[in-house]
């Protein structure tokens, strides 16, 4: 029997010849239903080919990054992943993770391990890290997921800096997040544009920073680092890894 594909070609190529006989709709019909039956007798599992497609992560899956909220270069690995060298004068942050909700998992910093750490399914997680005596410190920020919508862009704002209540504003024009407080963050969907943002701590004003061109889909975050009297911003687009199985 022809596989479906086959049966579209076969169609195709005797289209011309039979219309004049029997006749346009009624050789369409014919051809149809025939090639309905060769689906139906080659199922697509026969010709799935699973390495065409990134596996899925499990189910209650959660997405998990670090990020770096110290003055030092820091070497991160989560779980069994390589080390990532995360700076806040360069990449702020790695990528989303996957690991299993209600499951424990480790991170990893400059070679020490942080406490086990567990999430919730079905959440993205953001982890600023801190050194400390004691070993690595990590603060955990559930992020916003926003609305579906893929006509926009997504811009969230973190404060990584303390005594100092955050905002951000467009250069020379209105404010985009106002009242943030440290290791929180905010949330919003804009308009795919590029434009220059300027952090603040209440009156303290930092460099500007300009957005890279954002495309409809991309999620992109700042993180407001530095001190209350001499704040900064660093930028960096958000990327979930695929799941490896």
């Amino acid at each position: 029997m022809l596989r479906y594909d086959q049966c579209l070609f076969a169609f195709l190529g005797s289209m011309i010849r039979r219309t004049a006989l029997y006749g346009f709709p009624a050789i369409v019909l014919a051809a149809g239903l025939s090639c309905f039956n060769a689906a139906s007798a080659d199922p697509v599992s026969k010709n799935f080919d699973p390495k065409l497609y990134a596996p899925r992560p499990p189910s209650g899956s959660s997405y998990v990054r670090v990020v770096d909220g110290g003055t030092t270069a820091a070497n991160v690995a989560i779980g069994s992943e390589a080390p990532v060298l995360l700076t806040t004068t360069g990449m702020i942050a790695t990528t989303y993770r996957v690991v299993q909700g209600h499951k424990n998992f480790t991170i990893t910093i400059n070679g020490r391990a942080a406490s086990p750490m567990t999430v919730a399914p079905d959440k993205y997680l953001t982890l600023i890290y801190r050194p400390s005596s004691s070993g690595p410190k990590l603060t955990a920020i559930t992020d916003d997921p926003g609305e579906d919508n893929g006509l926009l862009a997504q811009l969230r704002f973190y404060n990584l800096v303390s005594g100092c209540t955050a905002s951000l504003t467009l250069q020379n024009g209105p404010t985009v997040f106002e009242g943030v407080a440290k290791d929180e963050s905010k949330s919003r969907s804009i308009n795919p544009v590029t434009a220059t943002l300027v952090p603040k701590c209440e009156t303290a004003v930092g460099a500007p920073l300009k957005l890279p061109p954002l495309k409809a889909g991309d999620h992109y975050s700042i993180f407001l680092v530095g001190s209350a009297a001499k704040p900064g911003a660093v930028g960096n687009t958000d990327i979930t890894e695929a799941y490896k199985g």
